[in-house]
């Protein structure tokens, strides 16, 4: 069975209550200009906007940053060095694939062979993920779309900035869920604050 290293879309927690609509005051008399409140709320809703999700509603990624660093791997023997010094994880990869093939690509620096097309391909096959990761088709392709390893690290660093970013807002649906549910709110925010010590460790340390 392959190894479980998506990263889970982040949702909202249940009980969070959606828009119902604004209430932006009424209009002056002649309508020739909005109160205080409307013009309040309207500021307010421009700044909202600038954080709101893509479009796509898809949590932080980059898979043309993903599909790089394999690429090196199979390119530049001392890419699996890089990724190792830099922590990458498995986990940190958005397309499951991807996640996939660096597992592959660590289980053979394990093994003390060389981070290659056939024993990258040959690894996925033990683990049961080669058809499901698209086959040597698939790591062929990567490695003629992305011909160089130059650049690696750079590659690593917004695969990692990404991951943290996932992890942020999965660490903030909790936060906010146990707000929800929880009578306590000193045991919530304690809580809460140890998840956001994690995740500033993590940062501290990656």
């Amino acid at each position: 069975r392959c190894p479980d290293v998506s990263s889970a879309v982040p949702s909202m927690p249940q009980g969070v209550p959606g828009r119902h609509g604004s209430d932006l005051g009424p209009a002056s008399v002649g309508g020739k200009s909005r109160s205080r409140g409307s013009r309040h709320c309207t500021r307010q809703s421009r700044a909202a906007s600038k954080h709101r999700p893509p479009p796509t509603g898809l949590p932080p990624h980059n898979i043309a940053a993903e599909e790089a660093v394999l690429a090196a791997l199979l390119l530049d023997p001392a890419a699996i060095d890089k990724c190792m010094i830099a922590r990458l994880n498995p986990e940190d990869f958005f397309r499951e694939q991807n996640g996939w093939a660096f597992q592959a690509a660590l289980d053979c620096a394990e093994h003390g062979w060389a981070v290659t097309l056939t024993t990258v391909a040959h690894c996925l096959g033990l683990n049961g993920c080669l058809d499901a990761a698209g086959g040597e088709p698939y790591l062929a392709e990567m490695a003629g779309k992305y011909f160089t390893a130059i650049g690696v690290e750079a590659h690593i660093a917004l695969v990692q900035k990404c991951a943290r970013s996932r992890r942020t807002i999965t660490a903030a649906s909790q936060i906010a869920q146990m707000a929800y549910e929880n009578a306590d709110d000193r045991a919530a925010i304690e809580s809460g604050l140890g998840l956001l010590g994690d995740l500033l460790s993590e940062r501290a340390t990656g």
